[in-house]
């Protein structure tokens, strides 16, 4: 006789009642309630008996006060739907359009207000009346006069020959390596970076070349050597003709790609500034994490003083000046290319930590201009060799910071630990030289720097090599999000690069960490924003559709768990190989939110799973994602039932009753995965249908080698404490033993920020890429490209 599902279970954990039977604590006095809808077909009960999770008076009180304090989701808005994960050209500029938001105009005072330090009044006065390149009769630049026929080309190297002059009279370089050179790059195509390969190029008209510890030389292709590109530029200025008809829009949006490419290129960027040039004016455009900003045009001729400074100032020798961030410096190797770096951190006490880097890339970044743009490097610790995670991101000031929840998850197994955190690194508005939010212009939402030290765990999820690292790594990291949420924060983003597999031989209830909590809110917070990223739950989806709906909750945290793992099973097979993008999740993510929130309605209502996947997986796996659809379908659709226009008071109260339940819904699905952990763990329901469903062959699914024992005395389960809230696997059973690697892969989430939607960047090539590309830098997996737009509309 097979063994029990639950067999590996300790038997104080079961009881003796059945979900249909099981009533949930009212803290409020009233009488117990009843269940309103059962989770699972009467005719279709799950495999397992269904044990009450411990703690549960804590869930209950968590979501009680949830209920009191969260009542409406902030509409999504509006997203960018483009032919393929490949975006053309004028779809690459809707997405840049929506991803910036308000394009904020200034008057000139901003550019006259910079750069003072570099260029003094009577240095600037000195050198006009020593120059050649300016007529002080005429008070006029050695440049092209105006007219009818001038075309752009014409300009650029006079262009180029003055922005040299004004270098090398205001330059001060303090350095031999350090160098900026203005060169013309019209003809010069800067290829671009994309979470996965593009054949994207563009080309600044002049650009100013740059060497330092933040530069390095340009990849070469093709065997030749290239000397100049997005990596080695310290600004570039884009020109223009007065006599051909233009649009701003269209030029802003065309130097934002270049921009864009900046940010990418030179992960340290806090900032850019460029200079619009034509014949007869210039414009100042400054980019940052709150967007843009650019000045009123200035007479390039008359305004000479604030042109010089500009000049001088973007081209800058010291690069805090150009916006780069100095805490992190690289070397380079005789063909100036970086091999080593370091990153200085700052603890909340001010005390200064210098780490080296174990790459010199970022192990993640998001690729966006605007938002909290995380970006997480690899450290080393100098006094223990410890390998650390270091996550810089750009939090809107009106959000609690993510290291204030981390402190509330310290000694939660199962969710990312906090080392170190330095508040404030940086506003915004202090590039912009607003003082205060009374001095911000309408529209500009002011951004803070933060960053973590973090512990290091393992890979990626995806970084798999059977499918029991799989189903360990995620039960963990349900278990921490419940954890959590007992302590009042929920998650909010869930998504399959926030969950990390566990160290090298980790014991259960750590094999699988849930990580990023930008995005986290604590259930007493009062607000109307409690939205999450668009590409979760299929009622968050609605938001985008429908008039603002209840707010996000644990339950479409629950829902996310299934699309990590169906984004698995459909892109990868059963030892971790990574196969072609499959068509479900490819249309998931190259459609608008109203087109994804059906195809998810759908998808969770099958009943059958596609020929292709089901021939490359146990049936045990096969078997979990159907029970996960049994549970969450009657939720789905009682909470779609909910949303339904009525009276406010009325759809809370109903959404209440159903988040009573909450115990009994972590409990279920923990449920359906100990299960299939069992089953493939002893061996049942551990065959490959390689003829595919219902016709399975005998082949074994191996599990991983087991784990080291756990220290004398320690306990191996679940929670805050060594109290388990369910009863944990036993701690002897199988376990990854992959290598010891950097913390490399987690997923950015990015807030959709303020009020106005960014947009996931990354055109990549065509949809049938393997999924393995530069996973460490995709969002949601690869399919979280460049059209896919994020939202957290801050009610600010």
């Amino acid at each position: 006789m097979p063994p029990s599902p639950t067999s590996h279970l300790p038997n104080s954990a079961f009881t003796d009642y059945t979900f249909g039977s099981l009533v949930s604590i009212d803290t409020t006095g009233g009488p117990p309630q009843t269940p309103p809808h059962s989770s699972m077909a009467d005719d279709e009960p799950l495999p397992f008996p269904h044990l009450r999770v411990r703690g549960e008076k804590g869930l209950v009180e968590s979501i009680q006060t949830f209920g009191e304090h969260q009542h409406t989701c902030t509409p999504n808005g509006p997203t960018v739907q483009t032919k393929s994960l490949d975006p053309e050209l004028e779809e690459h500029h809707q997405i840049l359009k929506s991803e910036l938001g308000t394009q904020i105009e200034v008057a000139k005072a901003f550019a006259s207000s910079l750069y003072h330090d570099l260029a003094s009044n009577d240095a600037i006065k000195n050198f006009l009346a020593k120059t050649r390149l300016y007529n002080q009769k005429t008070h006029r630049w050695a440049l092209p006069q105006s007219h009818a026929n001038l075309l752009e080309e014409q300009m650029y190297d006079p262009l180029v020959k003055l922005i040299n002059v004004i270098l090398k009279a205001f330059g001060r370089k303090n350095s031999k390596s350090v160098s900026r050179t203005a060169v013309k790059t019209a003809w010069t195509s800067f290829h671009h970076k994309e979470p996965i390969a593009s054949t994207h190029k563009s080309r600044p008209d002049i650009s100013v070349k740059a060497a330092g510890p933040s530069f390095q030389l340009p990849e070469s292709g093709r065997g030749k050597k290239k000397t100049v590109g997005y990596a080695n530029i310290a600004t570039f200025f884009e020109v223009k003709i007065e006599n051909r008809t233009r649009g701003f829009l269209k030029d802003l949006l065309q130097i934002a790609v270049y921009v864009r490419q900046i940010f990418i290129h030179q992960p340290n960027r806090r900032f850019v500034r460029v200079l619009l040039i034509t014949d007869k004016y210039f414009r100042l455009l400054h980019f940052d994490r709150s967007g843009v900003q650019y000045t009123e045009e200035m007479d390039i001729h008359q305004d000479t003083d604030i042109f010089i400074r500009l000049i001088a100032g973007l081209s800058s020798f010291k690069e805090s000046d150009l916006g780069l961030d100095d805490s992190i410096k690289w070397k380079c190797d005789t063909k100036g290319r970086k091999v080593s770096g370091t990153l200085t951190a700052r603890d909340k006490n001010g005390v200064e930590t210098t780490y080296d880097l174990t790459h010199v890339d970022p192990t993640f970044a998001r690729w966006n201009i605007r938002g909290r743009c995380t970006t997480c490097w690899s450290v080393r610790d100098p006094s223990t060799d410890q390998l650390l995670l270091v996550k810089d991101s750009w939090k809107s000031e009106s959000r609690l910071s993510e290291y204030v929840y981390l402190e509330q998850a310290k000694g939660i197994s199962g969710v990312v630990q906090m080392i170190s955190y330095e508040a404030d690194r940086g506003e915004t508005k202090h590039f912009r030289e607003f003082d205060d939010a009374l001095d911000s212009p309408d529209g500009f939402y002011n951004r803070v720097s933060v960053r973590l030290v973090l512990d290091s765990y393992g890979e990626s999820i995806l970084e798999f090599k059977s499918v029991l690292e799989v189903l360990y790594a995620l039960r963990d990291a349900i278990v921490g999000h419940m954890e959590l949420f007992k302590k009042g924060t929920l998650h909010r983003d869930v998504s399959i690069h926030n969950i990390l597999r566990g160290k090298p031989g980790a014991v259960a209830g750590r094999r699988g960490i849930l990580i990023d909590l930008d995005m986290a809110i604590e259930n007493i917070r009062n607000t109307a924003s409690a939205c999450s990223e668009w590409r979760t739950s299929i009622i968050v989806l609605m938001s985008g559709i429908e008039p603002p709906r209840i707010a996000h909750d644990y339950l479409d945290d629950l829902e996310s768990f299934p699309y990590v793992y169906v984004y698995i099973l459909y892109c990868y097979d059963s030892e971790g190989n990574a196969l072609s993008m499959h068509s479900v999740i490819r249309d998931w993510n190259v459609s608008t939110a109203s087109v994804t929130c059906k195809l998810k309605e759908g998808f969770m209502a099958r009943t059958f799973i596609e020929e292709d996947v089901a021939e490359r997986w146990p049936q045990a796996c096969l078997d979990l994602l159907k029970n996960f659809r049994k549970f969450l379908n009657p939720h789905i659709q009682r909470k779609m039932q909910i949303v339904t226009p009525r009276n406010l008071i009325t759809r809370q109260e109903e959404v209440n009753v159903l988040r009573l339940l909450i115990a009994t819904h972590y409990d279920e699905v923990l449920g359906i995965f100990d299960t299939a952990i069992a089953q493939l763990e002893t061996g049942e329901a551990n065959t490959i249908n390689a003829t595919g469903p219902g016709n399975a062959v005998t082949q074994a699914v191996k599990p991983p080698p087991s784990p080291p024992a756990a220290p004398s005395g320690a306990r191996t389960n679940l929670g805050v404490t060594d109290t388990p809230s369910r009863p944990t696997l036993n701690p002897k059973m199988s376990q990854n033993s992959l290598r010891t690697l950097q913390n490399s892969l987690k997923r950015g989430s990015e807030d959709y920020p303020d009020d106005l939607p960014e947009a996931k960047r990354g055109p990549g090539v065509n949809s049938d890429q393997p999924p393995e590309l530069h996973r460490s830098l995709f969002p949601h997996g690869p399919s979280g490209l460049s059209q896919s737009i994020d939202f957290d509309w801050e009610m600010n």
